[in-house]
């Protein structure tokens, strides 16, 4: 059962990012079906929510909807992490190139602030708390240059990375816990600074293509 008392987020939100989180870290393994019913009794909610919830996963490419049987869990393989890859390389790194003048003092503040609190926890997060710290990075730069058409195809892309990146770990070494310092992100954050777009993007670049190597 779901503890809405006491939370910022909906009813629909809990319900998809307990969902969401069972299928980063492995609970729910690709190709499992999940039904509206076993889900209300699961949280103990009517269908509405749970549906809702079930409609974005399947909109985030999480789920599939499998008429008569129910949601199925979708596959990940490393060519999809590939294209993936490839796509966000050419679309985050274009975009600074072409409208790095938008980055504002402001903005630098923004990412040097999420950078300094993350750098002082050193804690271990879930693969959704992983990423939604990473994503707040990439987004807080890329809403700079005001396309939100593009940022909101940044944002389904940076779910699928995550996830290719947290089903990974648990199939490799059974554990979906991360402990990130951020060091590439830095890295941006300094050429940033000094004007050096070249040496941003070089850094964003590789930056985007980590997650493959680690």
């Amino acid at each position: 059962m779901i503890d809405i008392i006491n939370s910022d987020l909906s009813l629909k939100e809990k319900i998809h990012d307990s969902l969401f989180n069972d299928i980063l870290d492995g609970t729910c393994q690709p190709e499992t079906i999940l039904h509206e019913k076993k889900l209300m009794d699961k949280f103990n909610v009517s269908r509405s929510p749970i549906r809702e919830a079930l409609i974005q996963l399947c909109s985030e490419g999480m789920l599939m909807n499998i008429p008569k049987k129910g949601y199925m869990v979708t596959t990940m393989s490393m060519e999809d992490m590939k294209h993936l890859i490839a796509f966000r390389q050419a679309l985050e790194c274009t975009y600074l190139q072409w409208f790095s003048s938008s980055i504002t003092e402001e903005a630098i503040q923004k990412l040097e602030q999420h950078l300094k609190s993350l750098d002082l926890s050193h804690q271990e997060k879930t693969a959704l708390e992983h990423w939604k710290l990473n994503s707040t990075f990439h987004l807080i730069l890329f809403s700079n240059y005001n396309s939100p058409f593009a940022y909101a195809k940044l944002q389904e892309a940076l779910i699928g990375q995550t996830r290719f990146y947290a089903q990974d770990r648990v199939s490799r070494w059974s554990s979906s816990v991360f402990i990130d310092p951020s060091s590439l992100h830095f890295a941006v954050l300094d050429y940033l600074k000094q004007g050096n777009i070249k040496m941003a993007v070089n850094i964003l670049k590789a930056d985007i293509e980590d997650i493959i190597a680690v």
